[in-house]
């Protein structure tokens, strides 16, 4: 489990809550398809720019909480 590897690290690790801003807006003009499409892009960038050892969890609606290892304040 990737929480238990990060809690285990020697080097620390760094939480971050992010909160997309315009998801209500481009749910409300463009419909809940674009949105979730939106997030579907938004996360698999965000995973890749991770890489392995980070974890993106969403949290619901337009939050997410991203878990990064080896990485101070």
């Amino acid at each position: 489990m990737a929480s238990s590897r990060l809690l285990g690290a020697s080097g620390g690790f760094s939480i971050a809550f992010l909160d997309l801003d315009g998801l209500k807006l481009l749910n409300d003009r463009e419909g809940h398809d674009a949105g979730d499409h939106y997030l579907i892009r938004f996360s698999r960038e965000m995973e890749t720019g991770l890489g392995s050892g980070g974890l993106l969890s969403h949290v619901g609606g337009d939050e997410f909480i991203v878990l990064m290892p080896d990485t101070g304040a």
